[in-house]
């Protein structure tokens, strides 16, 4: 969905792949804090837009999957006050590495230049997004009523995905977790072969990750 927001003209971080050798636009989107009223109301125009539309094709639940997401509880409230969430954290010396190689390939196959940038500030500019991306949630996360939020490990989600979605289910009241059962046995039967990629840090990057994100690492038992 944060695609179609950049498709819709709304700023977002994420427009920082189509020029990424001029660094980091649109930062004060990521948690829209510090926006005009004006601005504001257009980004949540569009995003309620958005949903709009994809329910007048498929009347269904709408599952909103964006990273910046997490630092905006306060506005989806606002857009949807029924909204409920799921709040899965993972091993920051994985999200770490991950999150920068992926940050690097969307620079590389969306870019408007002509040729690749360097990315100096890659590396700060995660660690920078993910700290200030949980100081509003955990901020604003007290606002979600209870029975609408579900938190999940990554790691738990992997090695056992059907207890946690059923979970997930639970404690949410999605309904019936049983029908939805065969679908999800069906995809871990045509994804039983997937690995994610193994990232062996130096120690000096490790021991950055752990100063700069020490927060995420005691709040979340890792």
């Amino acid at each position: 969905d944060e695609f179609a927001l950049c498709s819709l003209g709304v700023p977002s971080p994420y427009l920082t792949w189509a020029f990424p050798e001029h660094g980091p636009v649109y930062s004060e989107y990521l948690t829209l804090d510090g926006l005009s009223d004006r601005q504001l109301a257009h980004w949540k125009w569009n995003l309620e837009f958005f949903a709009k539309s994809i329910a007048y094709r498929r009347n269904r639940r709408i599952v909103l999957k964006s990273p910046p997401h997490t630092a905006r509880v306060r506005t989806l409230l606002e857009v949807f006050p029924d909204a409920k969430f799921v709040h899965i954290v993972r091993d920051p010396l994985t999200l770490y590495p991950s999150t920068v190689r992926l940050w690097k390939s969307l620079c590389d196959v969306q870019t408007l230049q002509w040729q690749r940038a360097e990315y100096d500030w890659l590396e700060e500019h995660v660690l920078d997004n993910l700290v200030r991306m949980y100081e509003a949630f955990e901020r604003d996360r007290e606002l979600i009523p209870p029975g609408r939020l579900v938190e999940l490990r990554y790691e738990d989600l992997v090695s056992n995905p059907r207890e946690q979605l059923r979970n997930a289910y639970d404690g949410l009241a999605l309904g019936d977790f049983s029908r939805v059962e065969p679908a999800l046995g069906e995809f871990e039967r045509e994804n039983y072969t997937y690995r994610t990629n193994r990232y062996n840090l130096p120690s000096e990057v490790k021991h950055k990750v752990r100063e700069r994100w020490a927060g995420y690492f005691e709040q979340y038992g890792y």
